[in-house]
């Protein structure tokens, strides 16, 4: 999500996608198996921990309102079932006004082609 919001902080024509970790018609898809368990500190090392921790979830959900109160649209690619999984990533999606996304994983390049051209 940093390098969304990076890109979308220097194409400020809202034109900018980007596609892994997220301007008024700039959309980022996110694609998760698991929760958040991994953030960059300030100083741009790595922190991770699992089961996820506080301070991940809370600079997760930062950086997503952050990109969105830019008009970013959001979409996440859940790839699994697990009720934790899928609890979290609505709970992000409900939050952001994020559409979700459970393709089936051999239907995983045609579901964000898709998504990308709705957007």
């Amino acid at each position: 999500m940093r390098k969304a919001r990076d890109l979308n902080a220097a194409t400020p024509s809202g034109t900018s996608s980007t596609s892994g970790s997220t301007a008024s018609t700039s959309s980022d898809g996110i694609g998760t198996d698991g929760e958040p368990t991994s953030i960059l500190t300030e100083w741009g090392e790595a922190y991770f921990n699992w089961p996820t921790d506080r301070t991940t979830l809370a600079r997760t959900v930062d950086a997503l309102d952050t990109v969105t109160k830019r008009g970013t649209k959001i979409t996440f690619f859940r790839l699994g079932d697990d009720p934790g999984l899928v609890s979290l990533i609505d709970a992000l999606a409900n939050r952001t006004g994020a559409n979700v996304v459970a393709p089936d994983l051999n239907e995983l390049g045609g579901a964000v082609v898709g998504e990308y051209l709705r957007w």
